[in-house]
């Protein structure tokens, strides 16, 4: 059976980590997916979504096309930051469907190109020179020693950067609304935010969560964020 690496490399695109694949699958772009899916209802099942949400947008919907897209926005709802091309495409080739991983990881090579327009996705064995090749990847791009700041390219400064020499970093603020004025409760979100924690954590960061906030407490928590760190800390215990 075919594997994801093998399936995105005939595109080609990346199948590293952080890639393109690992990116949230638009909405638009779940439409096209609609498209071309078949056995929605297996296809719900691999992805994890919920039989009663199943039994309920079957209820709602006749139209084959219409459920599937509720089916599909169901599980990136559910999933939040991990409803991603890789996980779709997946999918799809457990499935034995490689026509339509395929279509979705070109839908991820897509979304790359719309947010970048100089983008170019290389195959992943030429990204990085081969063992023992006297090309070196800190010819194409090195930084500077610490009093410089600035991010080289073929011995040009391209940019400034901040060098984060302090731990913890600083604070990353992360707003995690469930409840919401239809009535409707996401709790699979706070699933994600303690991932989202997590890793922010092992990324040097103090994250400080902050539950169910109004737009008007936003504007507020955004304020005191920008203007001072200590009282958002205080703020969230």
């Amino acid at each position: 059976m075919a594997t994801v690496e093998q399936v995105a490399s005939s595109i080609p695109v990346s199948s590293q980590q952080g890639g393109p694949l690992d990116k949230q699958v638009t909405d638009r772009h779940i439409l096209d997916v609609c498209a071309i899916m078949p056995m929605w209802e297996t296809v719900a099942s691999y992805l994890g979504v919920d039989e009663a949400e199943l039994e309920s947008i079957k209820e709602d919907h006749s139209a084959s096309k219409k459920r599937k897209e509720m089916m599909l926005k169901a599980w990136k709802n559910a999933q939040v930051f991990g409803a991603t091309y890789r996980k779709l495409g997946a999918v799809f080739i457990d499935l034995r469907r490689v026509d339509c991983a395929t279509k979705v990881f070109k839908l991820a090579l897509e979304l790359a190109k719309a947010v970048d327009p100089n983008f170019k996705e290389a195959p992943a064995d030429a990204a990085t020179p081969p063992p023992g090749s006297t090309e070196s990847a800190e010819k194409v791009v090195k930084i500077t020693d610490e009093d410089d700041h600035c991010l080289m390219q073929d011995g040009k400064k391209v940019v400034k950067i901040y060098k984060m020499k302090k731990n913890p970093h600083g604070v990353a603020l992360i707003i995690i609304n469930t409840m919401f004025d239809s009535g409707e409760n996401y709790q699979p979100v706070v699933c994600n935010s303690k991932l989202l924690i997590e890793k922010l954590s092992a990324l040097g960061y103090t994250p400080v969560p902050l539950f169910n906030l109004t737009r008007d407490e936003m504007k507020d928590v955004l304020y005191l964020a920008s203007n001072n760190s200590v009282m958002i800390r205080s703020r969230a215990k």
